[in-house]
């Protein structure tokens, strides 16, 4: 696109910008090169300008000055010596105009910006409960589906149980046997069998002995899937043997371990 160099009559400066550089030269050449490149004197660039282009006594050129592109422009004095060097290049290219507004969205051909069909849905009358969806080529209403039904919990409990995937936690109370004796055992039997031997806890909760309640011992013996045995003794501190249990302890019992969902 065509563009006036400066103003029609610039009046150039010599080096110092104190006098003008009267019956000069402008020349023109491809950015950057010492190619001449041409000017024209009129905007539809019909009539090419000299290269390079004469200044007259008043330091003004002698035609309007219509360049294409990008230039190297260079300012000679009258004796041919070079006052300065500059680059000529074209301003920045306005952006796309918009339109005239009409109904639709705004789109391009790559070039252009224009008007594009507006997008409508289909009609949603007599849709209620059904969801808008395409085959590949249409858009079209299809049934909502059903929500999935949730997974199974991966959890089971009962008063005296709780399982977590394939961990089992279960406990109890038992009451053992041997009031009379310095021992007393019972058998633990759990509700729901482990897959593997589990590990076992107890607590002796309540008892009494011919010492006042003399400080025992307790372990746990024969540990299977099913249940294990407490036992329970007071006959130490060098008693002799003297203490018997009057009353069979009370015992809980904690069992923890595997078991197949």
């Amino acid at each position: 696109m065509p563009r006036q160099f400066v103003n029609p009559a610039p009046v150039l400066h010599d080096l110092l910008g104190i006098d003008p550089a009267f019956n000069g030269t402008l020349t023109f050449y491809e950015i950057g090169t010492t190619e001449l490149k041409d000017t024209w004197s009129d905007h539809d660039m019909g009539t090419p300008n000299e290269n390079p282009v004469p200044l007259d006594s008043a330091a003004r050129t002698e035609t309007q000055v219509w360049g294409d592109g990008e230039y190297t422009i260079v300012l000679r004095n009258e004796a041919g010596e070079t006052v300065w060097t500059r680059e000529w290049r074209p301003e920045q290219t306005a952006g796309l105009s918009i339109p005239t507004l009409a109904e639709g969205f705004l789109t391009n051909d790559g070039s252009n910006l224009l008007w594009g069909d507006p997008l409508i849905p289909l009609d949603p009358t007599g849709q209620s409960g059904r969801l808008l969806s395409t085959d590949g080529a249409n858009f079209i209403w299809i049934p909502q589906p059903e929500p999935p039904e949730p997974p199974e919990p991966d959890w089971a409990e009962t008063d005296t149980s709780l399982q977590v995937g394939d961990m089992l936690l279960q406990m109890g109370v038992i009451t053992t046997s041997g009031a009379g004796g310095h021992r007393a055992s019972g058998a633990i039997s759990f509700p729901i069998p482990f897959t593997s031997t589990p590990r076992v806890f107890v607590q002796v909760a309540s008892y009494s002995s011919t010492s006042g309640n003399a400080t025992g011992t307790c372990s746990v013996t024969g540990q299977s899937t099913t249940g294990a045995t407490v036992n329970y003794d007071v006959n130490i501190d060098d008693n002799n043997g003297a203490w018997n249990i009057t009353t069979p302890p009370t015992v809980h019992w904690f069992a923890m371990g595997k078991k197949t969902t």
